[in-house]
């Protein structure tokens, strides 16, 4: 009620607002599109699924195991190395890349299509090499090993040529 002494009807005191619902559902569906756009999904992982921990003084980060589900939202129960059970929030934790493998992969190089270096091959190469890089700066570096010795040219492009 107002304290006021000036005559007011009561029809204006207890109006009935008109929310406009539609309108209400375009607004919130705009914020929930723009906030999505910058939120990150967070991982759900399994029981027996080998994941890293982050430590809770400094970022180094542990292998662990999860060995259950928590009942609070985004929370898992993982066991440290002494045997203890902690309730970590999922925040703390990533997903590893294998339970034994290491984060990056070994390279195999095949080496049976090596060359000779005095095969009569590796000279026409040579030959061809030249003569398709005539109007070119050309840098020959020899590179010694104990099996063979390779022939590596590197080819040098001027600025005024890249315009």
């Amino acid at each position: 009620m107002l304290r006021t002494t000036l005559p007011v009807s009561s029809n204006i005191l207890n109006k009935e607002r008109h929310i406009n619902l539609e309108q209400l559902n375009t607004k919130m569906l705009k914020a929930k599109k723009y906030y999505d756009q910058h939120s990150q999904h967070s991982d759900v992982f399994k029981v027996g699924d080998s994941v890293l921990l982050q430590k809770e003084k400094g970022k180094q980060w542990v292998p662990r195991e999860i060995v259950g589900k928590a009942k609070t939202p985004r929370s898992y129960f993982v066991k440290d190395e002494f045997g203890r059970v902690l309730r970590r929030n999922s925040s703390f934790l990533k997903k590893r890349l294998s339970n034994t493998t290491a984060h990056w992969r070994a390279i195999d190089f095949d080496f049976d299509d090596t060359v000779e270096p005095n095969s009569e091959h590796f000279e026409s190469a040579d030959e061809e090499f030249n003569s398709d890089t005539e109007d070119k700066n050309v840098k020959t570096k020899t590179i010694s090993d104990t099996s063979e010795t390779l022939k590596l040219k590197e080819m040098t492009i001027s600025e005024e040529s890249i315009d």
